[in-house]
């Protein structure tokens, strides 16, 4: 006979399995005139069994294997994103649909945020906003960029809000309106947003949509400055540079101004790189100049080239001058000049006037 549990070929009425230790329940078959079957036979089915169900688990484990590889290649999404989520957005969920969207640029992300949106999703619907803002994946459109906006702060999107005070400040997509610029500013604000803090300190200070309030205006650059924002962090400097909101203190300006040139620009986007690269430049001239920090031409360079790298025009044209005067370097009026000439055909304001003194 055969083991009911492991299968081993055991002595004949055995109580327990020599192999496995297991109980054996052993029935006696009474002869009936019918062939019972032995117990090689009921082994023999019983192993049939398992193998039948065996195959149907490999089919199901196959079937599923194969789900995911369709799934997996019928999405195309960044490697942040799982087969989990790429079946919740087959299935219309709006938060994976979302997510997906955020892994990709152009046209895909595009239609993404707009299968996310249309289905109430606030972040997606700022986002897609922000495409017809920016022309990515869609045309330029700042009216539909509005409409979008608007959707996205009426269902609760603090970015939405922001967005929709920029629209404001700037006219894009509406006529342009100070007050709503800072009503809209104030929303986003109160709920965190740091970009809409120093907007609306840039408001407070140049006294546009709000009277003129420059302490209160230091308050906001210093709140969100606290809070990372790298611009806020630059108008911080500013302010204790020139005194406004607070008492001149240059020391803390070339502090402020040296804390943003640290930063790693690789690790931010492309405006973020634009604003170390101006830290970086503002921490030269407070050498050339000796604000805040002992003159020092060579470091002033040194940032200045660092900051030229980066494509920071201010520094292009402190550089130009600094050979000009051999200020760190050795005096080469060319080389001076060409710096100059340089950042006045990109555009920088001052390097036209120096040029027309050089």
């Amino acid at each position: 006979m055969f083991c009911k549990n492991c299968g081993a070929k055991i002595a004949d009425k055995s109580a327990f399995c020599s192999i496995c230790g297991a109980k054996q329940d052993n029935i006696n078959l009474v002869k009936t005139g019918v062939n019972e079957s032995t117990d090689e036979e009921l082994y023999q089915e019983d192993l049939k069994k398992k193998k039948k169900r065996l195959l149907i688990l490999g089919a199901v484990i196959a079937i599923f294997a194969a789900g995911v590889f369709c799934v997996n290649n019928s999405i195309t999404a960044g490697p942040q994103i799982g087969f989990s989520t790429k079946l919740q957005a087959i299935l219309g969920d709006a938060e994976a649909e979302y997510k997906i969207a955020n892994s990709l640029h152009g046209a895909e992300k595009f239609m993404w945020l707009e299968k996310s949106a249309s289905k109430g999703h606030a972040d997606a619907q700022a986002e897609l906003g922000y495409c017809y803002y920016s022309g990515e994946g869609a045309v330029k459109d700042f009216k539909e960029a509005l409409k979008w906006f608007q959707r996205a702060a009426d269902n609760g999107s603090v970015y939405g809000q922001f967005r929709m005070g920029w629209a404001y400040s700037n006219g894009e997509g509406v006529a342009k309106d100070q007050k709503l610029a800072v009503s809209w500013y104030k929303k986003a604000a109160d709920n965190g947003n740091t970009a809409a803090m120093n907007n609306l300190a840039v408001c407070y200070a140049n006294g546009e949509g709000v009277a003129k309030d420059t302490k209160k205006s230091f308050e906001l650059y210093q709140e969100a400055s606290e809070k990372g924002n790298l611009l806020s962090t630059l108008n911080l400097a500013r302010a204790y540079e020139l005194g406004e909101g607070t008492n001149v203190d240059k020391k803390k300006a070339f502090e402020l101004y040296k804390k943003v040139a640290s930063k790693d620009s690789t690790l931010y986007s492309d405006e973020d790189k634009e604003y170390v690269a101006r830290g970086i430049y503002n921490v030269g001239k407070m050498y050339f100049w000796g604000n805040g920090v002992e003159k020092n031409y060579e470091e002033a360079v040194k940032y200045f080239n660092l900051a030229k790298n980066q494509g920071n025009m201010d520094a292009l044209c402190g550089l130009g001058i600094a050979y000009y005067f051999g200020q760190g370097v050795p005096v080469d009026r060319e080389q001076g000049k060409k710096l100059v000439r340089e950042a006045s055909e990109r555009g920088h304001a001052r390097a036209k006037s120096l040029l027309k003194l050089m």
